[in-house]
């Protein structure tokens, strides 16, 4: 992914406090879901066999590297005893220097394997788009049926499993009774793209953005952020938004306006 712009403390706050947002909404949403805050690190579990929703994240920027092991040590006693898959989410930012190059070796002496990366990227407001819009009808996320639509889109444009990914989805952990503007667009009748955005902090936060892979470079993920970006402005008056770029989307956000600010690094127990 790009090359990190100049970034303010701010910034670098706001990014690491949206996605622990985001999985605080999943696990409050979520039956028996657990949100937990420890010193300098917490946890927001939808307490369910899809690992990426139960996380575990630094809560403030890491002093030392004793520090760093004993938060790492605190959250591993807080997964002790769960058996359940979970992901400790890094914000790199947060790291001190001298400490990153040995972070995937620090992680392992606890028990624990890099299993993802992420880009935090920021905007104000969006660029005008490079191409007319894809033709899709746009629908809101409201029904069980449009729920597991947007799900399943889920787990085929990151294959994973589909039964893994609907597993958030019957623990309520997904578009539940928060403020939520998910949207599916669909081609022919087929939901073929989905986004969502929510309020969260103040700012409009997109994520679960997913499209079909054989419908994928023909825009739709673009269409349907935008028009969910769109639907939750208007309602909150909100327009600044943070998302979380896998490397597949960092492209797309950034021909949209988005800028990198964090990188983020999703630790968990080995498969």
């Amino acid at each position: 992914m790009g090359r990190l712009h100049l970034t303010t403390d701010e910034e670098l706050r706001e990014c690491a406090r949206q996605w622990p947002g985001f999985l605080e909404i999943c696990a409050r949403d979520a039956k028996g879901g657990t949100v937990w805050e420890g010193d300098g690190v917490g946890a927001a579990w939808a307490n369910t066999p899809f690992p990426i929703c139960n996380g575990t994240f630094l809560t403030r920027p890491v002093k030392d590297a004793a520090d760093l092991e004993r938060r790492m040590n605190a959250a591993v006693e807080f997964a002790a005893g769960a058996d359940l898959p979970w992901v400790f989410f890094v914000c790199q930012g947060w790291i001190p220097e001298d400490l990153r190059p040995g972070l995937e070796a620090a992680f392992s002496q606890a028990g624990l394997a890099m299993i993802t990366q992420m880009m935090g990227m920021v905007a104000t407001g969006i660029l005008p788009p490079r191409r007319p819009p894809a033709e899709l009808q746009m629908r809101r996320i409201v029904t069980q049926e449009q729920r597991r639509e947007a799900t399943d889109l889920q787990a085929f444009a990151y294959q994973f499993p589909v039964e893994l990914c609907r597993a958030p989805l019957e623990a309520g952990a997904l578009w539940g009774e928060t403020r939520q503007f998910g949207y599916l667009g669909y081609s022919g009748g087929t939901a073929v793209t989905t986004a969502t955005t929510l309020d969260i902090d103040g700012r409009l936060y997109v994520a679960l953005v997913a499209t079909h892979p054989s419908h994928q470079r023909k825009g739709y993920a673009e269409s349907v952020m935008r028009h969910s970006l769109e639907e939750a402005a208007r309602a909150t008056g909100l327009t600044r938004s943070v998302l979380h770029a896998s490397p597949a989307g960092y492209p797309v956000y950034e021909a949209m306006g988005y800028r990198p600010t964090a990188q983020f690094i999703g630790f968990g127990p080995p498969h």
